[in-house]
């Protein structure tokens, strides 16, 4: 069989294809029926029509240590045949894509190096503003380098600005403070119920900065009429390593809503991890609507068509899906604003026989939060904790989260004998968190926001 005549099958990068080849190790497959069910989107996989795996594998690390999912799923498709002797090709020897990745001092909890995907630790999510290096980490791919900054352009509507074209007509700089959570955030607590699919998250996937750029609603009416912006519903963000959303247009051009294109980060240039030289911050919705390393800005009618907008990698599925070929992925909206979450960081006994505790709370689109409680027996009664930092957040533009403390009585529970703490938090519009996992559990592990549980630490002995 031609390796010509496969990649004439579907050409790379096209969204539909009646059929899909790939090939591994010199066998070609029919990849057709795993297009809807890929856990990166049926995109990512039609990008590999009529090529090898092996170099896209060498980009997209999380098929590593997952040989075996691999092997399963390979095995489950349809053989199309062995690619002939004069086309075969070895691609053992693939250039690391990841040569260049920036140097990381931080204090993170890494679940995978390439792509980076590193949680926030228990002492970065106690402190109000999240330290730039010990800020949660989320790729899908190697980090794009910029060197040139002075160099850097934006595609806006066609037009090409650079930073300082943008900073003269734009109308002044301005900043949030804003939490910002990856969608599956805490997934790892789904796993214990059910099997889901992603990285599997503590509570760290989160952290907050001060942003400050320029409102994305002035960057807009540089580039396009007040009659063309009224005529797109949507706005679409394309950062350089390929990611593609869009945002509504009325949360981009509401002044309450506090979109901005950010260049500065807890006021220094904003790293490469986070996005240098330029991201979207869109306060009080998840993450990946957070664009880094903005490439291209423009208006559309409809929103973005990709797998982290239209596809099934950012959609809260029914508790009754267990594969995503079994529904209308259309049908259902990308998350935008989540949940009220929180988390207890720090927990210990005293001297006098209480409990310490403290921990942090969010809630999306800007509701700040309005009661955190702690429990000592698993959920039958709860105390008040006192909330701190934040909780002066007006109401509806609430972007950060709130830190809490409690200090006071406590008991015994959980496995053991030993003491545990649950906590729970509620936001001005009454939403609160649900006791377990079993009503909000879904396929791709997204929106996890249970009470959360934790070991109470003994008191530590005081050197004599």
């Amino acid at each position: 069989m031609s390796a010509r005549k496969l990649a004439r099958a579907v050409s790379p990068g096209h969204n539909t294809a009646s059929s899909i080849y790939v090939i591994y190790k010199n066998i070609v497959y029919d990849a057709t029926e795993f297009l809807a069910s890929h856990p990166g989107g049926s995109g990512k996989l039609l990008l590999a029509g009529g090529q090898h795996l092996e170099p896209f594998w060498a980009v997209f690390k999380q098929h590593e240590g997952r040989e075996y999912v691999v092997r399963d799923v390979l095995a489950s498709l349809p053989v199309v045949g062995e690619l002939r002797d004069e086309d075969k090709v070895f691609v053992h020897k693939v250039e690391n894509p990841y040569i260049h990745e920036p140097v990381r001092t931080g204090a993170l909890k890494y679940h995978s190096v390439t792509p980076c995907n590193a949680e926030c630790t228990d002492e970065g999510l106690r402190t109000f503003i999240t330290d730039s290096g010990d800020y949660y980490i989320r790729h899908h791919g190697p980090v794009p380098i910029v060197e040139d900054k002075e160099g850097y352009e934006i595609d806006v509507g066609g037009m090409m600005l650079n930073l300082g074209s943008i900073e003269t007509i734009a109308g002044g700089r301005t900043s949030v403070t804003s939490t910002m959570q990856c969608g599956g955030n805490r997934r790892g607590r789904f796993e214990a119920h059910q099997k889901t699919s992603g990285t599997q998250w503590g509570v760290g996937a989160i952290s907050t900065a001060k942003w400050e750029g320029f409102a994305l609603r002035d960057v807009l009416k540089m580039c396009y009429t007040e009659e063309e912006i009224s005529r797109h519903s949507h706005v679409h963000v394309e950062g350089m390593d390929g990611t593609l959303i869009s945002v509504p247009r009325d949360r981009a051009m509401d002044p309450s809503k506090d979109v901005i294109l950010a260049t500065k980060m807890n006021d220094e240039d904003i790293t490469p991890d986070h996005g240098f030289p330029a991201r979207l911050i869109v306060p009080g919705v998840v993450g990946v609507r957070n664009i880094k390393w903005v490439k291209r800005i423009t208006l559309a009618p409809e929103e973005a068509d990709s797998m982290w907008q239209t596809g099934h990698a950012y959609k809260v599925l029914p508790t009754w899906v267990k594969n995503v070929s079994e529904v209308d992925i259309t049908e259902y909206e990308g998350m935008m604003e989540m949940q009220p979450q929180s988390a207890t960081t720090a927990a210990s006994k005293t001297r006098g026989g209480g409990v310490s505790v403290e921990g942090f709370a969010y809630s999306g689109g800007g509701r700040k939060i309005v009661r955190v409680e702690v429990s000592f027996d698993g959920g039958e009664t709860w105390r008040d904790a006192e909330l701190k930092e934040g909780a002066a957040q007006g109401s509806g533009r609430a972007w950060a989260w709130t830190m809490w403390s409690y200090e006071g009585e406590g008991g015994k529970g959980g496995l053991g004998g030993k003491g545990k703490v649950w906590c729970r938090a509620t936001d001005e519009g009454g939403r609160g968190q649900p006791e377990g996992v079993e009503g909000i559990w879904n396929l791709r592990g997204l929106g996890c926001n249970a009470w959360h549980e934790r070991y109470v630490e003994e008191e530590e002995e005081e050197e004599a």
